[in-house]
C-alpha cells in the first residue's frame, strides 16, 4: 500500500499494534496522532486530527510558550535529559514534579520542554538549594517553575496535580520511603507517569543500607510502587551514567492507572 499510494515518509510497524513498541515507546493510544515538533526539534505537542493541529500551532509557537533549552553541558551526554523526557511524553503544557531538585539540572531542561503553558515543581528539603534555584528561575524568565519546600516523608504536591514525577539519584535517601512513594503516587494524575534513574544495589540488605552505599536495587523502586497502586511499564536496566560501571542508571517507570 506504501508503494502504490507513493507515501514518502518513513512507515514503522511491527505488526502488533498498539501493543508494539513504538506505541508504547511514544504512548500512542490511537490514530492517527499527530506529534509536534518545536523550532528546537523537540516534542511540543500531540494531537488527534489536522484539525487540533491547526488550532495548536499558534500557541505553541507564541514567544510565551517557546523557552530556549539551557546552555549545552557536559552532563547532558550520561544524564540524557532529553531522551528521558521523550520517553515520558512531556511537551508543551506538561505539568511536572522534580523530586530532589538539587541544583536545578532537569528543573530547567524541563522547563523549556514544557513551556509557558506546562508546569514544573522544584521539589527538595534543602531550602537554600530552592531559594538559589528559585533566583535562577526569576533571574531566566520561567514563570512555569514553582519550589515546593518538601519534607521527608511528604512531597508536599497536591493530589492529582502532575503528569509526571522524576525521581534522579535521590530514591536511595528516602528515609520514609513508603510516605513519599504514597504522596509521589497521589500526586500523578490518572495515567501520569513516576521515573526512578538511581543505581544498582545488592539485594537483601537492611533498607539503611542503601542510604549509606548510595543505590537501591530496582525490585525495592517496583515493589514500593506496586504497594501504592502503581504498575511497571518500562525498565531499562541501563540507562545513563559515566562509563564507570558502579555509576550507571537503571531506569525503572511506574504509572497509576488511567481508572484510579
Amino acid at each position: 500500500m506504501v508503494e502504490r499510494l507513493e507515501i514518502p515518509w518513513p512507515q514503522i510497524a511491527d505488526g502488533k499494534v498498539d501493543q508494539g513498541e513504538v506505541p508504547r515507546l511514544f504512548r500512542i493510544d490511537d490514530v492517527p496522532n499527530f506529534v509536534l515538533i518545536d523550532r528546537a526539534g523537540r516534542l511540543a505537542g500531540r494531537a488527534s486530527s489536522d484539525r487540533e493541529v491547526e488550532k495548536r500551532i499558534p500557541d505553541l509557537l507564541a514567544p510565551a510558550t517557546f523557552t530556549p533549552a539551557p546552555p549545552p553541558s557536559p552532563r547532558d551526554a550520561w544524564q540524557r535529559p532529553q531522551q528521558l523526557m521523550d520517553l515520558l511524553g512531556v511537551m508543551a503544557g506538561t505539568r511536572v514534579a522534580d523530586i530532589g531538585a538539587g541544583d536545578g539540572y532537569f528543573t530547567f531542561h524541563l522547563a523549556a520542554r514544557v513551556g509557558g503553558s506546562g508546569r514544573v515543581y522544584a521539589v527538595d528539603i534543602d531550602n537554600n538549594a530552592l531559594e538559589r534555584l528559585k533566583e535562577r528561575a526569576e533571574r531566566e524568565g520561567l514563570p512555569q517553575v514553582s519550589t515546593v519546600p518538601s519534607a521527608t516523608d511528604d512531597p508536599r504536591l497536591d493530589a492529582a496535580s502532575v503528569d509526571v514525577v522524576l525521581v534522579v539519584n535521590a530514591y536511595h535517601e528516602f528515609r520514609d520511603f513508603d510516605a513519599m512513594m504514597r504522596g509521589m503516587a497521589a500526586a500523578l494524575a490518572p495515567g501520569g507517569r513516576l521515573a526512578i534513574l538511581d543505581h544498582h544495589g545488592p539485594i537483601g540488605r537492611p533498607r539503611a543500607d542503601y542510604h549509606q552505599r548510595h543505590n537501591i536495587p530496582a525490585e525495592l523502586v517496583i515493589e514500593d510502587g506496586a504497594r501504592h497502586g502503581l504498575r511497571l511499564v518500562r525498565f531499562e536496566h541501563d540507562f545513563a551514567g559515566p562509563q564507570r560501571d558502579r555509576d550507571r542508571y537503571y531506569l525503572v517507570v511506574l504509572e497509576r492507572p488511567s481508572g484510579n
